[in-house]
């Protein structure tokens, strides 16, 4: 293993390390109906209740009821201060005095993301991940912490999310890879983070292998299978199949 792999692993065993150090201190107790989070803090504040947001943020507050975010309570030792947009945002009071100065309220910031999705915190600390602990992006980029409806961009909702950013790879194709067209794209990659080049989940051919493990798989080598074809593993699938997205000209996506 090279020194920059093993280096990117020791960070995520660090991060899961302070993650389950985390959990053990009581910030977070997802096994009660109100998840508990850590108050955030912003100077000169009070709570005012979700109610209250819905005075100037009616359709948020609406469509927020019923979503899984709208049940964390912020608390202090044993002390609930405040629930729902506020256990996020942060204490509402002089947002609403002040409701242009973004000073007065915290935004989608991501380290309040992370102080819940700690297994997330851990992936974005992986060699390859989206650019959001550098701040190009953030965490509602791709979720919707608000709507009951859609929280984090139902399954269905994956590709159209990826090729918002990615349009090269969204076709149409003549002969889609079915993998994309029906499972999405998470099947190959981890959109948080990965030790893998292009956030692939495993390498080739481990990955193509998790859904063509026919040993009698057809192959362009003469009548032999790919399994027992040393040459055809040893040069490996994205060699011949390179349109692992689809393919305009060839059904076994062996053309872009």
């Amino acid at each position: 293993m090279s020194a920059q792999k093993l280096s990117g692993w020791l960070v995520v065993v660090i991060s899961m390390v302070a993650g389950m150090l985390l959990v053990s201190c009581g910030t977070l107790r997802r096994d009660v109906s109100k998840a508990s989070v850590e108050p955030a803090t912003i100077e000169g504040a009070e709570y005012i209740g979700t109610e209250q947001c819905g005075v100037c943020h009616p359709e948020k507050v609406k469509n927020f009821k019923g979503e899984v975010h709208a049940s964390f309570v912020a608390t202090k030792g044993e002390k609930p201060m405040g629930e729902g947009c506020e256990a996020c945002h942060g204490p509402g009071s002089l947002h609403a005095q002040y409701p242009e100065d973004e000073t007065k309220v915290l935004m989608g910031r991501t380290d309040r993301c992370f102080n819940c999705h700690l297994d997330k915190r851990g992936k974005f600390n992986m060699l390859y991940h989206h650019p959001v602990p550098e701040g190009i992006m953030s965490c509602t980029d791709c979720h919707n912490p608000h709507e009951a409806e859609k929280p984090v961009r139902e399954v269905r909702h994956i590709n159209d999310t990826c090729v918002e950013c990615h349009p090269d790879v969204k076709g149409p194709w003549t002969f889609p890879h079915p993998a994309v067209k029906e499972d999405g794209c998470t099947v190959c990659h981890d959109p948080h983070g990965s030790n893998l080049d292009k956030l692939l989940v495993a390498d080739s051919p481990n990955l193509c292998l998790r859904c063509h493990f026919s040993a009698q798989h057809p192959t362009v080598i003469g009548n032999e299978d790919h399994m027992t074809n040393f040459n055809a593993l040893r040069r490996g699938c994205l060699n011949c199949h390179r349109g692992v997205h689809g393919s305009n000209f060839n059904p076994h996506l062996r053309h872009p």
